[in-house]
């Protein structure tokens, strides 16, 4: 099980990082918190990316 979880985070933080989804998002598709996402994303180098417009989507998301 350990190696599905290990491929949904991967996955997620490629997402993210091509600027597809949001940190949230891809904390939801990892099935993690987006504070372990944070954590994982800096432990790998993967820079803080955030706009106004994400915002505007994990608020839409929520609803």
């Amino acid at each position: 099980m350990e190696g599905i979880k290990d491929w949904k985070i991967k996955y997620a933080l490629k997402q993210y990082s091509e600027g597809k989804v949001t940190i949230w998002r891809a904390a939801r598709m990892a099935g993690i918190s987006l504070r372990q996402m944070l954590d994982i994303a800096a432990k790998k180098g993967i820079p803080f990316q955030y706009t106004v417009e994400d915002l505007r989507k994990d608020f839409k998301a929520i609803k």
